[in-house]
């Protein structure tokens, strides 16, 4: 027997297969275009993510020569794009800063192998090689800059 599972107000209703055209056309329908995930799918995910903060903030200054450098979504993103290639940091040159990228709960972090160069602006940017869970890219790259202090934060 082929059911369809409707939800309304939180309440869920099993209708028998009989109802199934009419729900298809009508209540599920509804469920699909408002934007609901309905018992036979959704609209696709088609939405470009989008970087919501970044540590540090752009124009920051002082920043901390041992900072780690962070970028957070909007959304979760594929783990297997946050990597050196999609998020990159670089000094005047531009020279790039060599680093690992890891990413946990929407925030990519790049931390540098060494410490940075007291005093200078550097350039962060996640491309649009960084793709969220649905495979959409960002829709253009997302950059920022900052310029070193000359401290080391105490190490957490």
């Amino acid at each position: 027997m082929f059911t369809c599972r409707l939800s309304i107000f939180n309440k869920s209703l099993i209708l028998p297969t009989a109802l199934v055209p009419l729900i298809m056309t009508a209540g599920c329908g509804l469920l699909l275009l408002a934007g609901v995930q309905g018992p036979f799918g959704g609209f696709p995910d088609t939405v470009a993510p989008v970087v919501n903060s970044t540590i540090p903030s752009n124009t920051a200054t002082n920043v901390k020569l041992n900072q780690r450098i962070s970028a957070t979504f909007n959304e979760a993103m594929d783990p297997t794009t946050m990597t050196t290639v999609n998020f990159t940091l670089t000094a005047p040159g531009p020279i790039p800063i060599v680093g690992d990228v890891t990413y946990s709960n929407n925030v990519a972090t790049f931390a540098p192998s060494t410490a940075l160069v007291p005093g200078t602006t550097l350039n962060a940017e996640v491309t649009i090689g960084s793709k969220d869970v649905a495979g959409n890219a960002l829709a253009q790259s997302f950059l920022w800059s900052f310029t070193t202090g000359s401290t080391i934060a105490p190490d957490p």
